[in-house]
């Protein structure tokens, strides 16, 4: 009856960990992802907004991409929307140009080559941008894997009614789901230790009274094997008479 109790309680510890741990993933991309969406919102209409300024003729002018002012601009926006989300880092990708401009890594600050990312970041983004153009609407993903678990948001940018590339962030979400984990489930696992101690004690309790109830047995039956021997019935006699009479 106890270890079928015992085993209903771990498979219950084992749904609630399950349960909870998916809550709190789903909680966490949700909220991560309405972060990222206003983040990658801002982005898109600040960069159009800039491009605005260069006449329509000029946007496939790929050597506009060598301007410094206009890349530390570009750079600057991203940086100034980054404050916000100090964890994330973000881009805007031109797709006249087909280059990435105004890339800040994470954490802000840092250059594209010192932010490592999963191998499959690269594609993930790649294959957002590419859907985010031919369908002119917000992408999303959420990839979950050993490599880490990151979320990735791309928004279409327009200039003079013209979709001009894609404004996209990325944020790492392991050190949030990590330390939700620990949070949400630490609680349960200490009520789960103390019920555990209470087994443990109950059966060394349960284990000592079997122990002293077969001593006592054992001890019972010495002394009735002792009372009813033969040897036991001549002693008595001798003693009554003063006389031997054990067996010859």
């Amino acid at each position: 009856m106890i270890v079928a109790m015992f085993a209903v309680g771990a498979f219950s510890a084992t749904v609630y960990i399950a349960r909870t741990t998916s809550s709190a993933r789903e909680s966490i991309v949700r909220l991560n992802r309405d972060r990222l969406s206003s983040l990658t919102e801002d982005l898109s209409r600040r960069y159009g907004s800039v491009i605005n300024f260069i006449a329509p003729e000029q946007f496939s002018d790929t050597t506009l991409s060598q301007r410094d002012d206009l890349m530390t601009l570009l750079h600057n926006i991203t940086r100034d929307e980054l404050a916000k989300a100090p964890d994330a880092e973000a881009g805007f990708f031109h797709s006249l140009w087909n280059r990435e401009v105004g890339f800040i890594g994470r954490p802000s600050g840092l250059s594209e080559d010192s932010t490592v990312h999963p191998v499959s970041y690269a594609r993930l983004l790649s294959a957002l941008q590419q859907t985010t153009i031919e369908e002119q609407r917000e992408q999303w993903s959420y990839h979950e894997s050993e490599g880490g678990n990151y979320l990735v948001i791309t928004k279409p940018v327009f200039a003079r009614n013209r979709l001009i590339g894609v404004a996209w962030s990325y944020d790492n979400l392991d050190d949030e789901l990590a330390a939700s984990w620990t949070r949400d489930v630490t609680p349960f696992l200490q009520v789960v230790l103390l019920l555990g101690i209470g087994l443990a004690t109950f059966f060394v309790i349960a284990l000592k009274r079997e122990v002293n109830s077969i001593q006592a047995g054992l001890d019972r039956r010495t002394t009735l094997e002792r009372r009813f021997s033969p040897l036991s019935w001549w002693s008595i006699l001798e003693v009554e008479s003063g006389q031997p009479t054990g067996p010859k």
